[in-house]
């Protein structure tokens, strides 16, 4: 066994919990495939394709309007104990990289996926959401437009991609709505999905969002679980960042109820960017906390 056998062995058996329970759903958070940052959500396109077969092995995915109606169906229930997780594929940022490495692999296996889009990176190349892919190019409009037609479905990822919580309500209220124009204008898409910058979020600006979106997704590593509360759950769809370190299976995320990194990386991401913000003497709320 080499060493990145072992190390993936040794991720498995810290990382994972018990099994999630039937009829949960797995939200999964992709960035870049083979793209050669060394960024760490930058995945080996071979790893990918391996994760995407083995996928569709276990029964493939589901699209994120799927699951929002199998989460809202089964809100306040029990769901049937045959019912098992879906598992729902995302991706940030609309990285050209998406369209040349992702999609092609996607579209041959048959697999539903939904790409955040921040706007204001597509319309004018600025900001660029990843330091470590500052030279990768976004998509264009057309080839969004192209790929929605091909049954992406598309959200919003913000126009500016800026942090919420470091926003009064108006500038978030003008962002979003200027993010839904553009995908509106340009792709045809309502964009009633959303995910947040930076997975930073708090109930000032959930409530915001919610009036624009019909869901959110943060992070917290857990499976979204059947039974809970339509309109909390929706706008908190928890998912799993994949890391490179995983390798070529998703059997140790799909397989556990919570991935501890990232439960452990989402308890400690909002205080330490409230802290950032508060120091750099640039938190600006405009509305209770």
């Amino acid at each position: 066994m080499n060493a990145a056998s072992t190390a993936r062995g040794l991720l498995r058996r810290l990382s994972t919990t018990g099994p999630p329970p039937a009829g949960a759903v797995h939200v999964l958070a992709y960035h870049l495939v083979g793209a050669g940052t060394g960024s760490p959500v930058d995945l080996l396109a071979d790893d990918f394709r391996e994760q995407m077969e083995g996928l569709a092995r276990r029964g493939g995915a589901v699209s994120l309007d799927a699951a929002e109606r199998h989460l809202r169906v089964h809100s306040g229930e029990a769901p049937s104990p045959a019912a098992t997780p879906a598992v729902v594929l995302t991706f940030d940022d609309a990285y050209r990289n998406f369209l040349t490495h992702a999609w092609p692999v996607l579209r041959d296996l048959d697999l539903p996926a939904t790409v955040y889009v921040p706007t204001a990176f597509v319309d004018a190349g600025r900001p660029v959401p990843m330091a470590a892919a500052a030279d990768l190019p976004a998509m264009t409009w057309d080839e969004l437009a192209r790929v929605r037609e091909e049954g992406v479905t598309l959200g919003s990822h913000s126009h500016s991609h800026r942090e919420l919580p470091a926003l009064g309500d108006a500038e978030i209220t003008i962002d979003l709505e200027r993010a839904r124009e553009l995908l509106r204008r340009h792709t045809g898409s309502e964009a009633e999905h959303f995910c947040y910058p930076r997975a930073l979020w708090d109930r000032r600006t959930e409530k915001v969002v919610g009036g624009h979106h019909r869901t959110a997704a943060v992070a917290g590593g857990r499976v979204n679980r059947a039974g809970g509360a339509p309109a909390r759950g929706c706008l908190r769809l928890t998912r799993v960042p994949v890391r490179s370190d995983l390798g070529p299976s998703l059997d140790p995320v799909l397989d556990s109820a919570t991935w501890w990194p990232e439960w452990v990386a989402s308890r400690v991401r909002g205080p330490r960017a409230a802290w950032r913000r508060r120091t750099d003497g640039n938190a600006r709320h405009g509305g209770e906390g």
